[in-house]
């Protein structure tokens, strides 16, 4: 519930403020400015009526409430994972000093990130892939259209710059497209990545044409190191492009990662998922501060495989 609590807390944020990127809490000093910085922010903005501000005073206070409620409840979970980790702790990708893209001064290099993220979603390449797949289709909320057999006999095509049809390039090209299945079965999953670049404009919607183009109901999907949706479609409802941020993905390659056989493909993805969560999040292990303990909570219990039944304590 905490980790739902603060993406609720970003994204009222981002809504109210039309904020782009907001800095990473890192500490309960960070806390105090950043409730003081929200209410400047209302100051500046075109001024409300008093109902109007207290509404909206009072709903971010209330999301403010459970946010340092739930830092304090989960840094103290941190304590009970790590516990549970033991040595473990030590060797995690989030924890070692060596990453795949670091020791390459490339750690937020958004070319790098496609082309490694789309070699371990490949199951062509090995095993390991299909079930990276599937957990990045599971993350963004697709479960119904994996097809189990397609999948385990390898029929998926992974092209990264992928070429569209003359009608749709314009120059352009999408990051990834996964390609599977045939007839009325065959899928579509087209992955948008952003560090720190914006979308050129008409981009997400000639990936959107096209896709549409060649099937009934493609999977679009955008990932970003916050999650935040297109900038496109910030301010309307009809956003076809599935949030994913790079948090949400590292925690489904970290399960993966628990439950993979050892060998290059497992040795390949631990040191990808380093790099993400030290370049990309921006959290290491072990954590320096009570809101780092609650951020990593929900990356530790992948690790260890912690299913909501369980009661951990510190």
């Amino acid at each position: 519930m905490g980790d739902m609590v603060g993406e609720a807390f970003w994204a009222e944020l981002r809504r109210v403020h039309r904020l782009e990127d907001v800095p990473s809490l890192t500490g309960s000093a960070t806390f105090a400015q950043l409730r003081t910085d929200l209410l400047e922010a209302f100051a500046a903005e075109s001024p409300p009526t008093q109902e109007e501000e207290k509404e909206e005073v009072s709903r971010l206070e209330a999301v403010w409430e459970c946010l340092v409620a739930s830092a304090f409840r989960e840094a103290n979970e941190y304590e009970g994972l790590v516990s549970t980790m033991a040595g473990a702790f030590f060797v995690d990708p989030a924890a070692v000093n060596v990453d795949l893209l670091g020791v390459l001064n490339r750690g937020r290099h958004e070319p790098y990130h496609t082309l490694v993220l789309g070699a371990l979603i490949a199951p062509s390449a090995d095993p390991l892939g299909a079930q990276l797949f599937r957990a990045l289709l599971t993350a963004v909320g697709v479960t119904d259209e994996i097809d189990a057999a397609t999948l385990a006999a390898r029929r998926v095509a992974v092209e990264r710059e992928a070429r569209l049809s003359s009608a749709h390039s314009r120059g352009i090209r999408p990051d990834i497209v996964v390609d599977f299945g045939s007839g009325s079965a065959r899928t579509l999953v087209v992955i948008e990545n952003k560090i720190g670049i914006v979308d050129r404009e008409g981009q997400l919607g000639a990936y959107r044409e096209w896709a549409e183009g060649e099937v009934v109901r493609p999977c679009l999907v955008y990932l970003t190191p916050r999650g935040s949706a297109p900038a496109a479609f910030e301010e309307t409802r009809t956003n076809p492009w599935r949030s994913l941020s790079y948090a949400e993905l590292a925690i489904a390659f970290r399960a993966e990662l628990r439950a993979a056989t050892p060998g290059p493909w497992r040795d390949l993805l631990g040191l990808y998922l380093g790099t993400i969560m030290q370049h990309v999040v921006g959290h290491r292990l072990p954590a320096s501060s009570r809101t780092e303990r609650a951020l990593l909570v929900p990356y530790l219990r992948a690790a260890i495989g912690w299913s909501p039944s369980e009661r951990l304590s510190p």
